[in-house]
């Protein structure tokens, strides 16, 4: 499932703290159990990617929460989501 979201990040400078929000897709992968080795495998597959150079094809993770039925995988937002869910040349 995807869902829109905002992501936000707090930067710590020194004695100020600081946060930004980023509009970003949230990519939500379900497991009936989630174990060690399904995080290992995810991030097994990201470092192939990265060795064979594919990295420019790819969208970008810039976050990801594990929860104990799955994976939320956060990505920017390259498209509007209606664009993303309704157009057919997409």
């Amino acid at each position: 499932m995807l869902y829109k979201a905002t992501l936000r990040l707090k930067e710590n400078k020194g004695p100020s703290t600081s946060s930004t929000s980023e509009s970003c897709i949230c990519r939500v992968v379900n497991f009936d159990r989630i174990t060690n080795y399904v995080i290992e495998d995810y991030l097994v597959e990201l470092a192939k990617f990265e060795a064979l150079k594919f990295r420019k094809y790819m969208v970008p993770t810039i976050g990801y929460l594990v929860t104990e039925n799955g994976i939320n995988i956060f990505q920017p937002e390259m498209i509007s989501m209606y664009e993303l869910l309704h157009c057919e040349d997409k």
